[in-house]
């Protein structure tokens, strides 16, 4: 387990706790950049405590991120994120803006046990998810 702040964490960045092999990430209120992260390891939980708002998760809108199996999304802001997603995942909670472009905000790969519930997509013309 390990807890991702902008002080006093574990871990600094996302991208850190993810590259030193933490499965079950929390993050606290903060900004992260993400633009690096290309994908999230099978098995990896990354859950945002508090305010989904107060956690802002920015990428790069040129990257997809690939999503491993059986992982977890919940209650987080993410920014310019783009999304594959393979099967047994749980989006969950989150929020997603686009600032430019026209992309989708993830791409279901699979429709095998995935739980999509209360997110919110905005911003581009396919501000939307869809299945692939």
């Amino acid at each position: 387990d390990a807890i991702v702040a902008p002080s006093g964490g574990d871990y600094t960045n996302p991208i850190a706790a993810i590259a030193a092999g933490k499965k079950n990430i929390a993050i606290t209120a903060g900004t992260y950049d993400i633009a690096a992260l290309t994908s999230i390891p099978n098995y990896t939980s990354i859950e945002g405590i508090g305010d989904r708002e107060s956690i802002s998760l920015n990428g790069n809108i040129s990257n997809i991120i690939t999503v491993g199996f059986n992982s977890t999304l919940r209650n987080l802001y993410f920014t310019d994120s783009r999304f594959s997603i393979g099967n047994n995942f749980t989006f969950e909670n989150n929020k997603s803006h686009h600032t430019t472009g026209d992309y989708s905000h993830v791409n279901f790969n699979s429709k095998n046990n995935i739980s999509v519930k209360r997110n919110s997509f905005g911003g581009g013309n396919f501000a939307n998810s869809q299945f692939v």
